[in-house]
Parts: structure tokens; C-alpha cells; sequence
């Protein structure tokens, strides 16, 4: 759960932070879909984000390789990010490259389309998921510099 002091100012003053809400916040690609096909587009959308973007840092054990970083992100009642905070870490080097893709997001300043609760437009946390596999054909594994190529 959000804690008072990690919301921004103005989710302090509204209090309420919803996590399942019955119409999620929709990712900015996805304004446009209707209701009930809100979570099947921010799935697809968010994961070809993340597919183009990845990078499995150099040092994770392969044994690692299969596993999620989590992320929790504030959405606020006019579709802006707000705070960002990890829910499932998983080593380092992965949680540091799930935070810079879902900051990235974050810096591109598209407005979401935010959560509602019987009609209204509410506060919620949006769950984005980063997976790692080996699997993945866009994930680029970033190799550390040679020792010799280092001033």
C-alpha cells in the first residue's frame, strides 16, 4: 500500500489510492479502447513497450533470467504518473532497468486515462510488469567494458 508520505501533495489531499479499480487506468495508447478492453490493450501495448526497450544488464546470473521485476506507479484523476515504487525486486542490476523503462514512460509525459469507481475519476496504482527471460528476441543482454577499454 501507498504510504502518506511517499503520495505526491495532491494524492495526500484525496487520501485514497485505489489498486483494483473497476475501470483501470488505461496506458496512453490505449485511451481510445472501450471499457472492457482497457486491460487486454495496456497488456499488449505495455509489453511491446517494454519488449523494444529491455536490456538484460550485464552480471545477472542466468538463472535469474526468468524471473519479473514488478512496479507500482501512482496514476492521478488527470491520467498523469506520479510516483513510482518497486513492489517485486528481484536483483539489482533487473530492478534498475525495470525502474529506468518505467520512468521512461513517465518522461514521455503522455496522459493516461485515469481509473474510475462507479463513474468517477479516482486515484489508483497501476501495476506494470517486467519480465526477463531469455527468451525474449528484443532483449539485449548490455555486456560490461573490457578491462582494456577503460582510460
Amino acid at each position: 500500500a501507498w504510504t502518506l508520505a511517499s503520495l505526491t501533495a495532491s494524492a495526500q489531499l484525496v487520501g485514497v489510492v485505489y489498486e483494483n479499480p473497476e475501470t483501470p487506468a488505461a496506458f496512453p495508447t490505449c485511451i481510445q479502447s472501450a471499457d472492457e478492453y482497457i486491460r487486454a490493450c495496456n497488456g499488449k501495448r505495455i509489453g511491446d513497450y517494454i519488449g523494444k526497450r529491455l536490456r538484460v544488464p550485464a552480471g545477472v546470473p542466468d538463472s535469474l533470467l526468468a524471473r519479473t521485476v514488478t512496479v507500482a506507479v501512482l496514476i492521478d484523476t488527470a491520467g498523469v504518473m506520479g510516483d513510482i515504487r518497486l513492489l517485486q525486486r528481484v536483483h539489482p542490476a533487473m530492478d534498475e532497468e525495470a525502474l529506468r523503462i518505467v520512468q521512461g514512460i513517465k518522461a514521455e509525459g503522455k496522459p493516461w486515462k485515469p481509473a474510475r469507481v462507479r463513474g468517477r475519476v479516482v486515484y489508483s496504482e497501476f501495476r506494470i510488469e517486467v519480465p526477463f527471460t531469455r527468451r525474449t528476441p528484443q532483449a539485449r543482454r548490455v555486456e560490461a567494458p573490457a578491462a582494456s577499454d577503460t582510460p
